[in-house]
């Protein structure tokens, strides 16, 4: 590897997870993780999940928006968090579902 001087282009290139919330049976864990667009000069997050024994990771949400403030319900079935993708802070629900094709996270707005 070749070693260089920072540069101000490299703050771009940096992910951070600000927050994360273990599930209540400690097996997932919902983290927030916050990006940089160069393009846009704007910073947006989204949510991930990471399964604590397989080391696996599933996005949850996509977009170039601000996903934070992930909660889980007290049995483990959904996450409530905060999404500014209507331009305001709004609440979504993440609700998980087992269905005959496989397990699925479905989001709905909460008024």
């Amino acid at each position: 590897m070749t070693k260089r001087p920072f540069e101000a282009a490299d703050m771009f290139r940096f992910e951070y997870m600000p927050e994360a919330q273990l599930s209540p049976d400690g097996t997932k864990i919902v983290y927030v993780l916050l990006r940089t667009d160069e393009a846009k000069d704007s910073e947006f997050s989204n949510l991930w999940l990471l399964n604590v024994q397989s080391k696996t990771t599933t996005q949850l949400t996509n977009g170039d928006w601000t996903d934070n403030s992930p909660v889980w319900s007290p049995d483990g079935s959904s996450i409530v968090f905060l999404s500014t993708r209507e331009k305001k802070p709004q609440i979504f629900l993440l609700e998980y579902k087992t269905t005959a094709s496989g397990s699925e996270w479905s989001k709905k707005v909460i008024p």
